[in-house]
């Protein structure tokens, strides 16, 4: 038999970097849901890896970084995101 994880199938975008987005972000992970970690270029939230220890937040998840500053960019921050 397959195991199968409640959020297989599910796409989460993580957008806010404060403590309490990547943990859920992790559990989300945790159940089988696609994160994808949007952190900005200025890395603001810090790199996956820092000191040469990788961050436990971002374990299951992939990321990406977007450089939102450009105010010709800004509008897309509220737009839905399609893949």
């Amino acid at each position: 038999s397959t195991h199968h994880l409640p959020l297989e199938g599910i796409r989460v975008v993580e957008l806010a970097g404060l403590a309490p987005a990547p943990h859920c972000g992790l559990i989300l992970a945790d159940f089988g849901a696609d994160v994808i970690r949007v952190d900005t270029v200025r890395g603001v939230r810090g790199d996956n890896i820092t000191d040469g220890v990788p961050d436990p937040l971002s374990r299951s998840k992939r990321s990406l970084a977007v450089n939102l500053s450009e105010g010709h960019l800004s509008k897309y921050r509220s737009s839905p995101i399609s893949t």
